[in-house]
């Protein structure tokens, strides 16, 4: 899918645009696994001063990742935006797609922590991202991110994606996550 010009906000296609990875460089704390984590991407969302709604764009990002084992979820797919006033925001998703290979070395588990964890999430573990970025309707904005994977034939369909290849990913689905 090609990106125009006018959705990446310049319209003309004359100006550069500003854009930042600032997680790559960024210190982090490393998790107890070795990865970087998705509480130090929020983190630079509170630092960019950005709305709420940012931080809860990316909670939803993490959970799409997590259940729909996007588990190539690394920093260099977080990225921010700059509009012609200076007001930074969140990119879109992107880079997005199943990677899930549980012998794999870089994907059998997240490359972005949760909780300290790359694997076997809980429902508590979203929970304290929510909590930490006070997003009380949590719990909803999963249960929309379960619907829309719960429809995965239809997309795989329109996809072109073959039906035993489509089951196959919807088996390694996350669909159970509650809070």
């Amino acid at each position: 899918m090609r990106v125009t010009n006018k959705e990446l906000g310049d319209p003309q296609g004359y100006r550069k645009i500003a854009y930042t990875n600032p997680l790559h460089p960024y210190p982090f704390r490393l998790s107890k696994s070795r990865c970087l984590r998705y509480e130090d991407a929020l983190d630079i969302i509170r630092k960019l001063k950005l709305p709420k709604e940012q931080a809860v764009q990316l909670f939803r990002i993490m959970v799409f990742n997590v259940m729909a084992r996007n588990q190539d979820d690394h920093t260099k797919n977080i990225s921010f935006i700059m509009d012609k006033s200076g007001k930074w925001s969140l990119t879109p998703a992107y880079d997005v797609t199943y990677a899930y290979k549980p012998t794999g070395q870089s994907t059998n588990g997240h490359q972005m922590t949760i909780a300290g964890k790359r694997y076997n999430f809980t429902g508590k573990d979203l929970q304290s991202i929510a909590n930490d970025i006070s997003y009380t309707n949590a719990k909803d904005g999963i249960e929309a991110i379960q619907v829309t994977l719960n429809q995965w034939e239809h997309y795989a369909d329109r996809a072109g994606i073959p039906n035993k290849q489509s089951q196959k990913l919807k088996k390694a689905f996350r669909l159970n996550l509650k809070v």
